[in-house]
């Protein structure tokens, strides 16, 4: 650089005057460049000739630390005057050297407090502390082994690596626990040994969460990075790991450290911090992999396609797995240049979702919204206990005027509680954005309806494989008004994305539903329609085979299913009614509770001729009793009422359950149903009770009172409860009594 300034442009300017007499290395004829634009072609060519992007902010602590280790080395020794001189190496980077120890070229991470030079003399004081303690020197294990830190978290016996596998896969689910499909344990096993760039591609609930969680309960784990798009796919998944004792954290909602298992949101793990965590984990040799599961949403979500950029920088030199139950064929060549991805290896399971029902309905565009209920009533007819029903919505506000609508909870991004809603949502129905489309495990969900057109077959396939989690069959309905149908069958393909063509083939075609799909989603070699794959039928595939045996087998299906919501709504009726029935009783049982304890206090008899509030004597001894019976009540009751053991109280006349207080012999009450029982006979005409005794006589005509009064003494069930047919009389006279 002294040569340059002091030789180099002397010298040019002689060759040519009107150059400006500068120092600066990039600079033309209006002077220096600016900071903008030499970062700009700093971020370019080193993005172009080195793999990442420098800045000058950057490259002002790369050069430094070149110079530290490289230049001026890190053997120097200064003496004590020396402490507190500048380096001329900092003095020609126009800074002093406490400011240059101070802010530039720190490590990051673990190490952000220490310098270059201190890391790298406390390096060889450690190895001196091995040397003397006889133990294996840090150069001599790198120089013996080469690639034991890559390769320590993995197992390259294969006997080995499927005797641990089992273990692992015994202890989640016990002794008798075998893997799903071979596909399943050839995912486990390649991870368990280390195959790099793999993709699982595997339907729903067949286990994909395996093929990491598995080799993170081996004893040779160390840390595995699972990054994931959401937010509720990240907690179902620490959830599900925490259950299996795996020790697993989410980064950025609990404590940073050390975990098997660190879940990071796609989100955070784009930021610097986020691929800061990931790479300290790697450069202190305990990343054993790092694993991206829906990886289809990285590429075919717009809203995360912009973060690809940043993904691949954290694709480091280690053990790559790319997790989903939906990657079409088609979508590879471009997924390999986003991720930089060489020679990907693929484990696949065609996903034809045999126990699915594809369905398509135009609905009036005028009554959409009424019909559209009448779909959901359909819907929540056919489910029994825990079964569900969910519902997708285009955005989030037609999402909660849905849920307002129908007086249930709704799902989206923005909502707050999402773990709740789930919580809460046992049976039912839920409304819900492509948030809740994938990776989450809810079960019994029994149909999936579409409200407008799905955005893309990727994100429809996954929204419809929230349903059938445990192989029960699914209803999958999509309802389009008549102005979205009309779109649909016009649009033109060749302007459309390959997804967007996928799914509005789906919506128009006049063929299987399922074949078109299929193709898509499986590749060429995987086509099969529902006749050919067995599956259930879609809705042209019931029209087109009706009289095939397949779909007559469809037809009694069906016809069966009818009979059965038939026979079951008829036991809920049944079940209701009798609710019903039980609960109106115990309504009429403490009506009339409340007229017993509201007669305590005044005359039973006076308020049953007159209505009148009479406080001055008891029912018993009113005079208008005494008159008809010609005697005391109580000289009447001695001669004409006997008891039936058991029937009530003697003393307050109620059923023995509902007086309470007959075994302990303390009853307070007074006596108020059977006078007010007697008096009924006598002045029935009166008061207008002939007929309400006529009815609760069981159309009996009793020539005299003490007939009656027989009668009346006789034991009967009342309510459910045992007590005599004076209650029964009591009960009728003031059903319709306001009190």
């Amino acid at each position: 650089m002294g040569i340059y300034l002091r030789d180099i442009i002397p010298f040019r300017f002689m060759i040519d005057e009107t150059m400006p007499q500068h120092g600066f290395l990039f600079a033309d004829s209006k002077g220096p460049w600016s900071t903008e634009r030499l970062t700009k072609v700093l971020t370019r060519e080193t993005g172009a000739r080195l793999g990442f992007r420098m800045t000058v902010q950057e490259y002002r602590h790369i050069a430094i630390a070149i110079d530290r280790k490289f230049i001026r080395g890190t053997s120097a020794e200064m003496d004590e005057d020396e402490e507190d001189e500048d380096d001329i190496h900092d003095l020609m980077a126009a800074h002093s050297t406490k400011l240059a120890d101070a802010r530039y070229a720190r490590m990051g991470g673990l190490t952000r407090s220490l310098t270059p030079e201190s890391i790298s003399i406390f390096r060889t004081i450690s190895d001196r502390w091995q040397r003397w303690y006889k133990l294996e020197s840090r150069r001599s294990q790198e120089r013996s082994t080469g690639t034991a830190m890559k390769t320590e978290g993995i197992i390259e016996d294969e006997v080995g690596a499927e005797r641990e596998m089992k273990g692992a896969l015994q202890k989640m689910y016990g002794q008798s626990a075998e893997f799903k499909t071979e596909q399943q344990k050839e995912a486990v096993l390649k991870t368990v040994m280390g195959v790099n760039q793999l993709f699982i591609i595997l339907p729903t609930g067949q286990g994909k969460s395996l093929t990491f969680m598995i080799p993170a309960m081996l004893q040779v784990a160390r840390t595995t990075v699972v990054i994931t798009p959401l937010v509720a796919l990240a907690q179902d998944m620490c959830q599900r790991c925490r259950a299996a004792d795996i020790d697993t954290i989410i980064y950025g909602t609990h404590k940073v450290r050390q975990a098997t298992i660190v879940i990071i949101v796609t989100e955070s793990a784009v930021t610097a911090s986020g691929m800061q965590f990931i790479t300290d984990i790697h450069l202190a040799g305990r990343l054993d992999r790092i694993v991206f599961d829906e990886c289809h949403k990285l590429f075919q979500d717009r809203n995360f396609r912009p973060k690809l950029v940043g993904l691949k920088n954290i694709c480091m030199a280690m053990q790559l797995l790319f997790l989903t139950a939906t990657f079409p064929p088609s979508m590879l060549e471009q997924y390999k240049d986003a991720m930089v991805l060489k020679d990907p290896q693929f484990i696949r399971i065609a996903g034809h979702k045999l126990r699915t029902r594809y369905n398509i309905k135009c609905l009036e565009s005028n009554m959409f919204k009424k019909l559209v209920g009448e779909e959901l009533e359909r819907a929540l007819v056919k489910c029994e206990g825990t079964e569900k029903v969910l519902v997708f919505c285009r955005s989030r506000n037609d999402c909660e005027a849905w849920a307002r609508r129908w007086e249930c909870d709704y799902y989206h991004s923005e909502a707050t509680g999402k773990s709740e809603i789930l919580q809460r949502w046992t049976s039912g129905l839920l409304f819900a954005t492509g948030s809740l489309g994938a990776g989450v495990d809810i079960m019994n969900i029994r149909t999936i309806l579409h409200l407008g057109i799905p955005y893309g077959m990727i994100e429809f396939d996954q929204e419809v494989g929230r349903g059938g989690r445990s192989g029960e069959l699914v209803e999958s309905l999509v309802l389009l008004s008549e102005e979205e149908m009309t779109k649909v069958r016009s649009a033109r393909v060749e302007v459309l994305s390959r997804d967007d063509s996928a799914i509005y083939e789906y919506l128009r075609t006049e063929e299987c539903r399922r074949s078109g799909m299929s193709r898509y989603l499986n590749g060429e070699e995987y086509d099969g329609d529902c006749e050919s794959l067995l599956g259930e039928l879609c809705d042209n595939c019931v029209e087109s085979l009706g009289n095939t045996v397949v779909g007559k087998r469809r037809i009694i299906e069906d016809e069966g299913n009818v009979r059965r919501v038939k026979r079951r709504l008829d036991y809920q009726r049944r079940e209701n009614e009798v609710k019903e029935a039980s609960m109106e009783e115990e309504r009429r049982v403490q009506h009339t509770m409340d007229v017993v304890e509201y007669l305590q206090d005044i005359c039973s008899i006076c308020w049953l001729r007159d209505g009148v509030e009479v406080d001055e004597h008891e029912g018993k001894n009113c005079p208008d009793l005494k008159r008809v019976l010609g005697m005391k009540y109580s000289e009447f009751r001695g001669q004409h009422m006997r008891f039936e053991s058991y029937s009530c109280c003697f003393r307050c006349g109620l059923p023995q359950e509902l007086c309470g207080n007959v075994e302990r012999g303390n009853c307070d009450r007074i006596d108020v149903i059977f006078p007010v029982v007697v008096m009924s006979w006598f002045c029935r005409r009166q008061v207008g009770l002939d007929l309400t005794l006529e009815l609760l006589g069981d159309g009996r005509d009793f020539t005299n009172v003490e007939e009656y009064i027989q009668w009346v003494m006789k034991s009967e069930i009342c309510f459910g409860r045992k007590g005599h047919n004076g209650f029964k009389v009591f009960e009728g006279i003031v059903r319709d009594r306001v009190i």
